[in-house]
């Protein structure tokens, strides 16, 4: 009954998240920036034309400087009752990418290990460029991803996905974290400043590379910049959203077969469980 429960709590998530997509859509719109749907938003594009089922929430993309503008005007959809949720609005916020929130709404997370409460969001993340050359890319690739760990290590039992599995080193390090002060040890705000400035360093229209390197799959969501392209209309739930010219290209090389339903063990949906929506005001 409990799993019943939880697909129902999903089905309600999925259309808050999907009407709030669509402002974020029309703030696009109004203001020329560009957006695709990533992740497992663009698989449900692709392999349900909508949401994968036991998913709840849309992740988007934007080129850097659309993100940064984007980052910058939110603000002014507050009176609305929308806003955005980044490290400069919340304190508790240690993360380099934002959501896009209905503050109208409340849902309960249960993801880390502590639960937290929260707003219907959107994730959304910047795409970078990398260097062209393959060592030096490496080397990069390397360093973003040392600034990941540091601030993870940091703040382990509010970052860190405690369904996720995990192999024997990264439970170690995740051990680790927990018994040492890791939080007085590493400057967050410090590292977080440095990552964004090394970032910002790679425009994506000049390196043959560019992708999200805050996402969960880090260097495997790097792809030829020419995938990204002209964005383009397709099919979602009952309406269209935006996606990359090569979408598919862009899935078989972060996911492979991603036409392929995934094992009946790992069809999970997030355990969330709405407390408040704009309709219940």
């Amino acid at each position: 009954m409990a799993e019943i429960d939880n697909i129902e709590q999903v089905k309600k998530v999925q259309a808050i998240a999907l009407n709030l997509y669509r402002k974020f859509a029309e703030i696009c719109e109004e203001n020329g920036l560009v957006h695709y749907f990533t992740g497992g938003a663009l698989i449900g594009v692709k392999r349900h034309k909508g949401f994968i089922p036991w998913d709840d929430d849309i992740d988007i993309v934007m080129p850097r400087k659309d993100f940064d503008r984007f980052q910058r005007i939110a603000k002014n959809y507050l009176s609305e009752g929308y806003g955005v949720c980044d490290r400069w609005t919340d304190k508790s916020w240690h993360f380099a990418f934002l959501q896009f929130m209905d503050l109208k709404s409340e849902i309960e997370i249960n993801l880390a290990e502590i639960p937290r409460k929260s707003s219907v969001w959107l994730d959304i993340y910047p795409i970078d460029g990398v260097p062209n050359g393959k060592w030096r890319r490496k080397l990069y690739i390397w360093y973003i991803l040392l600034h990941r760990y540091l601030i993870q290590a940091a703040h382990i039992k509010t970052q860190s996905d405690a369904i996720r599995q995990r192999g024997a080193i990264e439970r170690l390090l995740i051990a680790l974290s927990k018994k040492l002060p890791m939080n007085k040890i590493i400057n967050t705000d410090k590292v977080l400043n440095h990552m964004e400035n090394t970032l910002r360093k790679y425009d994506m229209l000049k390196c043959r590379l560019s992708g999200n390197l805050l996402g969960r799959y880090r260097e495997r969501e790097l792809v030829p910049t020419i995938f990204w392209g002209e964005p383009r209309n397709e099919k979602f739930e009952d309406g269209y959203v935006k996606t990359p010219h090569n979408g598919r290209g862009i899935l078989k090389m972060i996911y492979g077969d991603f036409m392929k339903m995934p094992p009946k063990e790992l069809q999970v949906a997030h355990r969330v469980r709405i407390l408040k929506s704009r309709d219940s005001e």
